[in-house]
């Protein structure tokens, strides 16, 4: 991902963008260019919270949940993910 495809996603500006993804306005002036995948997840994570309604965000912290104490994958179907009618969204915790 871009650094400024993160800002445009995220209000446009450092100050927001770092407000939605929980790090400091420096970190984000700080950021390289493209976005290491770390970073990449962080701002794709903030763009779920700020969009998929809270129903669809507490389902899927359970499944993380279960994942983190049993392992393997999860999955989800939902009408409304993202807008997109019949989307699946499965998560996958990396064992590393």
């Amino acid at each position: 991902m871009q650094k400024q495809t993160a800002l445009r996603l995220l209000g446009g500006s450092p100050a927001l963008v770092a407000r939605e993804v929980g790090v400091s306005v420096q970190a984000v002036n700080q950021w390289p260019d493209p976005l290491p995948a770390r970073i990449a997840d962080r701002v794709l994570a903030a763009l779920a919270r700020k969009h998929l309604p809270t129903n669809i965000l507490a389902e899927l912290e359970s499944m993380v949940d279960q994942q983190s104490t049993g392992g393997g994958a999860a999955g989800a179907s939902t009408p409304h993910a993202i807008g997109t009618p019949g989307a699946q969204l499965e998560v996958v915790r990396d064992a590393a």
